[in-house]
Parts: C-alpha cells; structure tokens; sequence
C-alpha cells in the first residue's frame, strides 16, 4: 500500500501595499470604464481621463512620500532598538567578568579551591558519590 503526496495550498491574504495596488488598480479601470460609456464628446472624454491619470499619479506619488517616512522611521527606531541591546549585553557582559575576576578564575587559574568549597557544603550524605555518566 502506498499513500499518495497530497498538498494543500494555503493561500494566504496579500500585504497592506498589495492590497492597496489592487483598489487603484480597480478604481483606475472603474473610473476608465465610466468615462468610456459617459455620452461625451471626445474631447472632453480625453482631457477627463487626463485629468484622473493626473489625479492617480499625485496620489501614488504622495503614498509612496509617505511610505518613504514610515520605513525612515522604522529605521531609527530599529537602530536605537539595537544600540540598546547592545549596551545592555555590554553592561552584562562587563558585569560577568568581573564576578569570575572577583572569583579567582581568569586566565585559567582556578585553585580548585572553589570545587573545594561546593564539596564541603555537600555534607557526608554525598561522599564517595559517582557522578552519573549521561553520554
């Protein structure tokens, strides 16, 4: 018995921008349509549709000004974001350095007296205790 690869498409919504190419585009050809079966002369239907033409393209030049100073925007805020992040791994960084300074264990010089120590607290429950080999 075999089974059959079956997929599935999943067709998921467009972006905002999609969408939005999609109303002008359709509005553009309502509007062209409109004038077509509008009983005018045909000079008046020409400068009609030059005047849209006109009107469309200083509405999709003023969204994509305003597009420009949203993603400008988003970009600051972005960068300030991460130089954020940056000084707070910093700061923890400096922080964890200077516990194991304070530790004794930088440049590979660990006494042992450390391990020393975590054992004494142990208590004679755990002496002579294996450690469990998990590999």
């Amino acid at each position: 018995m075999t089974l059959s690869n079956t997929s599935t498409s999943t067709r998921t919504g467009g972006g905002a921008g999609t969408n939005l190419t999609y109303l002008l585009v359709g509005g553009g050809i309502g509007a062209t349509l409109a004038l077509l079966f509008a009983p005018k002369p045909g000079s008046e239907l020409r400068k009609d549709i030059t005047d849209i033409s006109k009107k469309s393209y200083d509405e999709s030049l003023e969204l994509a000004h305003q597009l420009r100073d949203h993603s400008g925007e988003l970009f600051t805020s972005f960068k300030e974001g991460a130089g954020n992040v940056q000084k707070f791994a910093g700061t923890k960084f400096a922080r964890v350095t200077e516990a194991i300074e304070e530790a004794g264990l930088t440049n590979g010089e660990d006494t042992g007296d450390n391990v020393l120590q975590l054992d004494e607290g142990r208590g004679d429950k755990d002496k002579g205790r294996q450690p469990a080999n998990i590999l």
